[in-house]
């Protein structure tokens, strides 16, 4: 069995980008849900066009999944990484307030 964490919490996200490493955040909400997160360069694909359009994930960088809805966005993480073979996909635990519309 696979221990691996797949999660991320806001303030572990938020020191990631601090400190500018490399990473992809998709947001994963239907219709723009969460337009207003406070992370830079959030790329939008809906959680229902995402297995569509995988050629967009970045395969070489950490890719984390953010969505107001937690189960969808870990259900995306493990297809991706146990099914799609990614093993990069993360799912943010905690959507920073504010960005709920």
């Amino acid at each position: 069995m696979d221990n691996r964490n797949d999660s991320l919490t806001h303030h572990q996200l938020s020191l990631k980008i601090n400190y500018q490493e490399s990473l992809q955040i998709i947001d994963i909400s239907e219709d723009l849900d969460l337009a207003d997160l406070p992370y830079p360069n959030v790329l939008h694909v809906p959680a229902s066009k995402l297995l569509e359009l995988t050629d967009q994930i970045q395969q070489d960088i950490p890719v984390i999944l953010v969505d107001k809805d937690e189960r969808r966005s870990r259900k995306l993480c493990t297809l991706l990484n146990e099914e799609y073979g990614f093993g990069n996909i993360y799912y943010l635990t905690e959507v920073p307030a504010g960005a709920d519309h």
